[in-house]
Parts: C-alpha cells; sequence; structure tokens
C-alpha cells in the first residue's frame, strides 16, 4: 500500500511463526480491520497480523504503531480466574505472553498489587516498569498507573510520582484523575497523621474526589477507598459522626 503503511507479504504455512507471542485479535487502521493472529515487535514498534488462506499458506500485514487506530485483542480464557485468585505464576504468563497487546495491563495491575500487599516493593516496580517501557501512557492513566504510583510512594520516588500525577490530572482520564488526587492525599498523610496534615490532605485530595467524581463507574472502580481515607481525615479532625456517615459509603 502507499507510503508503505501496511506491507503484505504471503508466505508458506509455517512461515508465519514468529519470536514475538500472537494471539487472536484484530487491528484497525486508517484502511480497514484486519483479523487473525496478532502479535508485537517491541523493536520495531510494529504489531504484524497474520491470516490463514486458502491452500493452507498465510498472509501476514505488519502495522505499525502510530497506524493502529483500534487493537483488539480476544481476552484470555484465564484471566479472570487469575485475577480472581490473585494467582501470580499466571498473571506473569498473562503479562509476557499479552506484551503490548490490551490485557497485559490489568495482569500486571493485580501482580503489582499482589507485590506491594507483600512489601515487595522491587518486584512491583519491576512490573510495572516492564509494562510501561512498552507502553509509556500506563504510567499515567489506565488500570497500572495508580499501582505504579503506589509502588512510587512507597519506593520514595517523589520526582517520578510527581511527574505522573501531573500528567494523570492534566491529561488522564476521569479515573487515573481521581486516584491520582487520592495519591497526592496519600503523599500529605505520609508526613504524620496529624490534624492539620488530614484538613490538607481532604481539601486537596480526598474531598475533591468525593465531590467531584460523581460517576458511577469511576466509583465503583475505587472501590470506597475515597470514602474510607476521608473518614479517617475527618476522625483526625475530631469530626467522628462525618467519620461514620463517609464509611457507611464505604461499603
Amino acid at each position: 500500500m502507499k507510503n508503505g503503511k501496511i506491507l503484505l507479504a504471503v508466505v508458506a504455512a509455517g512461515m508465519a511463526a514468529s519470536a514475538a507471542a500472537a494471539v487472536r485479535g484484530a487491528v484497525t487502521t486508517a484502511n480497514g480491520r484486519q483479523e487473525g493472529m496478532v502479535a508485537w515487535s517491541q523493536a520495531s514498534r510494529k504489531y504484524t497480523v497474520t491470516q490463514t488462506i486458502a491452500g493452507g499458506g498465510t498472509r501476514s500485514m505488519e502495522v505499525k504503531e502510530a497506524e493502529a487506530v483500534k487493537v483488539e485483542i480476544e481476552k484470555p480464557a484465564q484471566l479472570d480466574a487469575a485475577i480472581k485468585g490473585r494467582n501470580k505464576t499466571a498473571l506473569a504468563g498473562i503479562v509476557k505472553t499479552y506484551s503490548h497487546l490490551q490485557w497485559d495491563l490489568p495482569a500486571a495491575a493485580v501482580l503489582a498489587d499482589i507485590h506491594l500487599s507483600g512489601k515487595a516493593t522491587a518486584e512491583a516496580l519491576k512490573v510495572c516498569k516492564d509494562v510501561i517501557a512498552k507502553s509509556p501512557d500506563a504510567a499515567w492513566k489506565g488500570d497500572l498507573a495508580p499501582v505504579y504510583w503506589r509502588a512510587l510512594l512507597e519506593n520514595n520516588d517523589r520526582a517520578e510520582l510527581d511527574r505522573q500525577l501531573a500528567k494523570a490530572l492534566k491529561s488522564g482520564d476521569r479515573f487515573s484523575s481521581a486516584s491520582a488526587l487520592i495519591v497526592r492525599g496519600d503523599m500529605v498523610m505520609r508526613q504524620g497523621a496529624t490534624r492539620e496534615n488530614a484538613r490538607k490532605a481532604l481539601l486537596d485530595g480526598y474531598l475533591r474526589v468525593i465531590l467531584l467524581y460523581t460517576e458511577d463507574d469511576v466509583v465503583s472502580r475505587l472501590g470506597g477507598v475515597q470514602y474510607e481515607k476521608a473518614a479517617r481525615c475527618f476522625e483526625l479532625m475530631g469530626n467522628a459522626s462525618r467519620a461514620a456517615e463517609l464509611r457507611a459509603k464505604a461499603r
């Protein structure tokens, strides 16, 4: 095709095998939607869509990342069970197989969260940074970003944390922006559980989330953490009734 946007090649059966994992899905460009087995090359930053053709051969189409309008990958059959069971081995396998193919992000988010729950901050950061190296936007928006920020907070990497929070607040989706405000509140509270810090964390973070981010999907994804953290601040400020009211909303 013109300008080298998509390279078509017909190859014999068996030649479609690649060092990169291929999974079923589709890549859409300005020229249309191509379904087949999709693989990602980090070296060339291209997707390859391989289709079976009559006679047993295959046809492969290379699509530059910048030319991919949409990438749709079939959900891994084991993903939900791996997330529910917090299965590190299964999640790590999904992250590897689906590298830059949509489902690595939610799997990596849960895997990093498991590491953080076990106080394994270095492992959590590695999981996040390996994915972010391929998908830089994941550092400031989407499912992985809030987990990455928590890992940075635990690692006392204030410069990187401030940089990514600023991006999320300026250009992130609603969930990411709300999560960024919560982390800003957390940063204040790490300086000490004082009345003044509680007031500042409420005004700069938790209370702003409660008042400004009321969409059902955002509230659901936050899981009530904004109410619980705000309740703790109100307790420190001596307002037990307001704390109880907020905790009721968190349930």
